[in-house]
């Protein structure tokens, strides 16, 4: 079942139920902005926000301790199986990389920014660099600073 399969209108609502009714936990997901289909998993993008108020506690720190960086190769990992599906629903296309990246409040969205960055590399244009340069200078998160220079291959 697909959300292509269920709304017939363009101004039909959505419910949770229409997407995935019980008892299915995994589904066909259609980006209503780029018509790309992904399986996704029931509670992704709940997962996901977890995860990037994880991320914002965890990266208040310039430097992490060894088991900060433990408990922050846990939540990548997690956050890396679940992108394709953030990626699937559209949020990177409703909000936009360099809203992800500009989030200087919450630098657990900005590390899940450059995760995306990392699986689509075809994103990275010019006006991303310039972004991630300017991140890369302000940013007292070392975690974020070493990201942002492997994806410019500094």
């Amino acid at each position: 079942m697909s959300l292509g399969n269920i709304v017939n209108e363009e101004t039909s609502p959505v419910t949770p139920e229409t997407i995935l009714p019980d008892g299915i936990d995994k589904s066909i997901i259609i980006n209503p902005y780029t018509n790309q289909k992904i399986e996704g998993r029931k509670g992704s993008v709940a997962a996901a926000i977890h995860n990037i108020t994880l991320l914002n506690k965890l990266l208040n720190f310039e430097e992490l301790t060894s088991k900060q960086l433990n408990e922050l190769a846990h939540i990548e990992t997690a956050m890396k199986e679940v992108i394709p599906v953030l990626a699937g629903v559209g949020i990177f296309d409703l909000f936009t990389i360099n809203e992800w990246l500009n989030s200087n409040d919450q630098p657990g969205r900005v590390f899940v920014g450059l995760l995306y960055l990392e699986q689509n590399l075809s994103k990275i244009n010019e006006p991303t660099k310039g972004e991630l340069k300017k991140i890369k200078q302000i940013t007292k998160v070392s975690v974020i600073a070493e990201k942002i220079g492997i994806l410019l291959s500094e």
